[in-house]
């Protein structure tokens, strides 16, 4: 049986456990942590690049030096949670492992000290500039389709909107990535209908890459009809119930649901209803005029209850259609 020669107990590896333990510690050394955090978001740097939070584990243990015969199982520390203005914090660290095959493994605390170093990201930095790659030009803006860039460019944490810009007849949207900015601008067109128009055009010569710099113009002028407007374009008058590059809703005189392709503003007339009293259904079906009280036609046949409020609206030839779907008309929809 041997011996630990430094306290006399029975030796598991040269010396007993509690001094093998003593003398070499799981840990051999701790490198300085320093964490480079961003002023804005949650971001840290690591290795020169700058990355989420989550992998602040694999980073923070990377600056341990465990003892060369050391066999770590397990290592544990809370995230980190730091203070706006905190310069240091310091974490605990729970190691388990051994030194010897002969030891079953144990537990070790240590409290590393963390300086923190803060600077502004890279994507934080861009969102604070001045710096934009291409323009995209709102026309005849509408709060919900501003409200919908603005959202969805949120969402995207590579693409920033680093300036918008009130001008005559719209909004000016500096975007910092083109190659996502063209895709958008039809994808606008697509939900919110209207008419595009693209430009790249050269901004400057990259010395450093040999190659040229350009700048992105996209244009969408958005429809002046919105949902719920009643348009008359091209003999058809629909109730728009949906917009997008095809205009969905009620063919007036159809008298069943349709759609369209989406008009230019050119090719729209924006018709007012009325409201009026249907006098009589039959023979034919007739309204009171509210100017001159007297009946006139409608142009189409309706089911309703003669004394009944409808509201009406006149194409270009003069003929009266009744301006919502009746009862009788919910039926499946048709192209």
């Amino acid at each position: 049986m041997a011996f630990c020669p430094q306290c006399g107990k029975d030796a598991v590896d040269v010396f007993c456990e509690e001094c093998l333990r003593a003398q070499t510690p799981l840990v051999a050394d701790i490198k300085p942590v320093v964490l480079q955090h961003c002023t804005t978001c949650d971001r840290m740097k690591v290795r020169g690049s700058w990355t989420q939070t989550k992998d602040f584990d694999r980073w923070f243990q990377n600056h341990f030096v465990f003892a060369p015969n050391a066999v770590i199982t397990h290592v544990e520390f809370p995230f980190p949670v730091i203070e706006p203005d905190a310069k240091e914090f310091v974490l605990p660290v729970l190691i388990e492992g051994t030194i010897s095959q002969r030891i079953e493994p144990y537990e070790e605390e240590y409290e590393v000290e963390v300086k923190i170093s803060r600077e502004a990201c890279d994507r934080c930095a861009l969102a604070k500039s001045t710096y934009f790659e291409g323009f995209l030009q709102l026309r005849n803006p509408k709060e919900e389709v501003v409200a919908y860039i603005e959202s969805t460019v949120r969402k995207n944490p590579d693409v920033f909107i680093t300036k918008a810009e009130d001008v005559r007849g719209g909004i000016d949207f500096w975007f910092t990535d083109q190659k996502y900015l063209q895709p958008f601008v039809h994808e606008l067109r697509k939900k919110f209908g209207g008419v595009v128009k693209t430009q790249s055009k050269l901004h400057t010569y990259d010395h450093q890459k040999s190659k040229p710099v350009y700048r992105l113009t996209c244009l969408i002028r958005l429809p002046k009809f919105n949902r719920g407007d009643i348009i008359e374009t091209k003999d058809r008058l629909i109730k728009i119930s949906q917009m997008g590059s095809r205009v969905v809703g009620f063919d007036l005189q159809r008298r069943k649901n349709s759609s369209i392709d989406c008009p230019t503003d050119d090719e729209v007339t924006i018709l007012e209803s009325e409201e009026v009293v249907i006098s009589r259904t039959q023979p034919k079906s007739m309204y009171l005029d509210p100017d001159t009280y007297q009946e006139e036609p409608l142009a189409h046949q309706v089911t309703v209850e003669p004394g009944s409020t409808h509201p009406i609206v006149f194409d270009a030839k003069g003929k009266a259609w009744v301006a919502r779907k009746l009862p009788d008309e919910f039926k499946p929809f048709t192209q």
